[in-house]
């Protein structure tokens, strides 16, 4: 169920547009906007040291940066992993990043109005000996409005072998399909045989914000390097008018 060899760049299409652009029409037509550079790299790097010092302090990593990880790292969700999980959710520097006013008002045009901010925050430590995030549409998990959007946002430079996400453009016109169980974050995927659509990808850089509905197919590449892992996380917006699910306003993974 893992993206097919990619034969297209991100970069090809979903830049940041030029001033005045209308972002929701530009985000309808593929079903996403790369967003260069959006936020002051500084402070995406100072996320990314919060967390390599928690992981420090609980002797998850070989070494400091770039982020060697033991071969033990505790898999997403485990009782091992919930500890240092549940204070970086609680922790007011990594939620301040799902706030940050560049990130706002990106999100405001491309919702066309109010912006209502998930409390559901994610954060993503992917090591290469854990399996990536199979192809899925988040609508499977976050329920409420279809026009929900979610920014992942790389924390850190994240080239293509290091496990950045890739995109299926168009396929939220797809409507939202049946997921089955599969391995990977999340324990479900969606079958993508027969969408003759490209997957495409990019080197990303610390900054960078990708932007899409809920319903387009994203998967995240596998970790090709030796150790290092990929930090990344997702955070998700809507229009305060619209339907939204309970869990969405508790932490993730229900750890408030």
């Amino acid at each position: 169920m893992s993206p097919t060899p990619l034969i297209a760049d991100l970069r090809d299409q979903g830049e940041l547009p030029a001033a005045g652009t209308d972002l929701r029409a530009s985000l309808t037509v593929d079903g996403f906007l790369l967003l260069r550079d959006l936020l002051p790299a500084e402070r995406v790097l100072a996320v990314r040291q919060l967390i390599v010092g928690m992981m420090q302090a609980e002797g998850w990593l070989l070494a400091t940066d770039p982020l060697h990880a033991r071969p033990d790292l505790p898999l997403e969700g485990t009782e091992r992993h919930r500890p240092l999980y549940r204070r970086l959710l609680h922790h007011p520097e990594f939620t301040a990043l799902a706030h940050a006013p560049e990130l706002l008002a990106a999100v405001g045009a491309a919702l066309g109005g109010p912006v209502q901010v998930h409390k559901r925050v994610i954060a993503r430590l992917a090591p290469p000996h854990q399996p990536p995030t199979q192809p899925h549409q988040d609508f499977q998990y976050i329920r409420g409005s279809l026009d929900t959007l979610t920014a992942w946002i790389p924390l850190g430079d994240c080239p293509r072998r290091l496990g950045g996400l890739a995109v299926l453009p168009g396929s939220h016109r797809l409507g939202f399909r049946e997921h089955v169980r599969s391995t990977g974050a999340g324990g479900f995927g969606v079958p993508t045989d027969g969408i003759a659509t490209p997957w495409l990808s990019t080197d990303y850089r610390a900054g960078d914000v990708l932007l899409f509905p809920a319903c387009t197919i994203h998967a995240a590449l596998p970790n090709r390097c030796v150790h290092e892992m990929r930090l990344s996380a997702d955070f998700r917006y809507q229009r305060p008018d619209e339907a939204i699910d309970p869990d969405s306003l508790r932490h993730h993974y229900g750890l408030d």
